[in-house]
């Protein structure tokens, strides 16, 4: 167990001067990675179906698909923001890598982490399409989000690690080095995130982000919006892991 505890705003603050600093410092990582999640955002506002609530169904399998394709898009820049931070490498441009051993580890664990996500309404869909009583259901599902929610941040050092090639960039040793912080590192994730949700709330009411999708101008619009801030949201949960790899990793933190 690490005997280091993570401060909450400072590491907010510090992640957010991060964030400044790697579009900063890598201008052309930053903008080519929002022209790839807005090519993303308009195929599959037009190509992807619509998930909907219920059994899971082919649809679903082909959303999980197009979310594993962004995973592994945008896997070269998390990596680079990682280590940038953290060893002050500047990436001159975006670059597609997955012949590395780095890159293959870092989006493996992301799909991992993307899975783990999806247990629970995939056991309430099956549980609902046996029958089981909605009030077990409900109680069960809501008990598999917060031990899926406990393990995220739990692992969440290990993708810094894996970015700087670190020796103790294991699973078991993230596990170990973040005991005793998962509030914490909770209420830092939520609290940071506060004003791109207020962003996305902004969009969802003036109506360029809805359900069912809007292909017209302002649903473009949106999903144009939706990339050039998510790029700056992504770099900030990469800022705060990273930032929480420091303060924390005792045995994961082992330079190679």
């Amino acid at each position: 167990m690490s005997a280091h505890k993570a401060p909450v705003f400072p590491t907010i603050a510090t992640a957010y001067g991060d964030v400044g600093r790697v579009i900063h410092a890598m201008p052309v990582l930053v903008a080519s990675t929002i022209a790839i999640l807005i090519a993303f955002n308009l195929a599959s506002l037009f190509l992807l179906p619509a998930s909907k609530p219920g059994l899971l169904s082919f649809d679903d399998f082909i959303l999980l698909v197009a979310g594993i394709v962004q995973s592994f898009l945008v896997t070269p820049f998390l990596i680079a923001v990682h280590r940038f931070i953290l060893l002050h490498q500047v990436a001159g441009h975006y670059a597609l890598t997955p012949q590395e051993p780095r890159f293959l580890r870092f989006f493996a664990w992301s799909v991992v982490i993307t899975l783990l996500s999806m247990v629970p309404a995939i056991v309430q869909s099956w549980f609902g399409a046996l029958g089981v009583p909605d009030l077990f259901t409900g109680v069960l599902s809501i008990a598999l989000v917060i031990v899926c929610i406990f393990l995220t941040f739990r692992l969440t050092i290990l993708f810094p690690a894996i970015a700087v090639d670190a020796v103790g960039a294991t699973a078991g040793n993230a596990y170990a080095d973040t005991k005793g912080n998962v509030w914490r590192i909770f209420i830092i994730f939520v609290l940071a995130i506060l004003p791109f949700m207020a962003l996305a709330l902004v969009l969802f009411f003036l109506g360029a982000i809805s359900v069912p999708k809007n292909t017209g101008p302002l649903g473009i619009a949106g999903q144009v919006a939706t990339a050039i801030i998510g790029v700056p949201a992504y770099a900030l949960f990469v800022a705060i892991a990273s930032r929480l790899f420091q303060a924390l990793g005792d045995r994961v933190n082992q330079p190679s």
